[in-house]
């Protein structure tokens, strides 16, 4: 029974399923929104419905999945099947949304799947040719389902780093830096070799991401300041950033090093932090505990700040926060908060 200020839930589709795209559809579960389509190249239907049944990481489906043909049977919904390479070579009628999580898509595949009838398309990455960028918790109350048909969700680094920014945003950012410790991804080499075809065109001529990802601290660029950009793009520019792929399967830090305009001690900085996570509507946590980078596994939240490692200096010396994020399940949970923030404006309840 939905409450009088929860909307009916959205349908949606999924055109990529790969590790976010199972995440997405794991985040679905116990929504009132539901999966009713799924698009992937990949030939083998039981290969793919393993892998959502059996994570390493995230442990066993809660609910059955098993393939029939030109469908899926997951828990109680019933998901159309099909194996394009294109977005706008699927058949997304009975949709609501289109959640691309190939990261392959463009302007012209989004353009004709519109014109066909598909009503928002939200991708799981920053793209500056979307219609609008969103992080939950920050700008989610500018989408406007008329006029936003194509929305990016950034990146996980860039709605942890969003969602500091913001709490802090009475502070007055003057200038910074940006660490991210990154978990490795699927396209990076168990042992040593070449950075080959499976790695993204803009990393061919990093040798060092071809080196072996369980074994070392890997340095690396970030676009972490490019998904900042489309929700703050005055703080984007002030910032500078780099990354490292760090030998662990999952679990993001970020690290912030700001001077701010407003001179406050450690206990008001994480005192606001507190009161955004607490008004985030799950967005956003904040923990003083003694905790690792596994505690934080599976946790939905788009971030959770260590009040512990917080200390703030007067100008001109740096103010350092850091904080924890899944690069997989909380990312998914922000994605499909972009889909209730979606609901709500189509239901006239925001």
């Amino acid at each position: 029974m939905l409450r009088p200020d929860q909307p009916a839930g959205l349908r949606l589709g999924l055109h990529g399923f790969g590790r976010i795209g199972r995440a997405v559809l794991r985040a679905s579960l116990g929504t009132p929104h539901r999966v009713v389509a799924v698009n992937d190249s990949f030939p083998d239907d039981d290969n793919l419905l393993y892998l959502l049944r059996h994570d390493s990481l995230y442990g066993r489906l809660p609910v059955p999945a098993t393939a029939r043909s030109g469908w899926w049977d997951v828990g109680d919904a019933s998901i159309r099947r099909s194996r394009a390479t294109r977005l706008d070579e699927v058949d997304w009628s009975g949709t609501d949304v289109v959640i691309d999580a190939t990261g392959a898509s463009g302007r012209a595949e989004w353009d004709d799947a519109i014109a066909a009838g598909t009503a928002t398309i939200v991708l799981t990455r920053y793209d500056p040719e979307a219609d609008l960028g969103v992080v939950v918790g920050v700008n989610d109350a500018a989408v406007d389902p008329a006029r936003h048909r194509v929305i990016a969700a950034g990146t996980c680094d860039g709605n942890a780093l969003a969602l500091v920014l913001h709490a802090l945003r009475a502070l007055e950012l003057r200038g910074g830096s940006v660490l991210t410790l990154h978990p490795w991804l699927g396209y990076q080499n168990v042992l040593d070799g070449p950075v080959g075809a499976a790695f993204p065109a803009d990393r061919h001529g990093d040798y060092a991401l071809g080196r072996a990802a369980t074994m070392s601290l890997i340095p690396k660029a970030t676009s972490v300041l490019a998904s900042l950009s489309a929700v703050m793009p005055a703080q984007a520019e002030m910032l500078s950033a780099m990354s490292y792929r760090v030998p662990t399967p999952s679990v993001s830090s970020i690290v912030l090093m700001a001077q701010f305009g407003v001179e406050v001690p450690s206990e008001t900085v994480n005192a606001l932090l507190a009161q955004a996570a607490a008004a985030s509507g799950e967005a956003m946590r904040y923990s003083d505990s003694a905790l690792v980078s596994a505690d934080f596994r599976d946790s939905r939240e788009g971030v959770a700040v260590d009040g512990r490692w917080t200390d703030a200096a007067p100008p001109p010396r740096l103010t350092r926060v850091v904080a924890w994020y899944d690069n997989e399940t909380g990312y998914a949970h922000q994605v499909m908060r972009i889909v209730s923030a979606l609901a709500l404006q189509r239901s006239g309840l925001r």
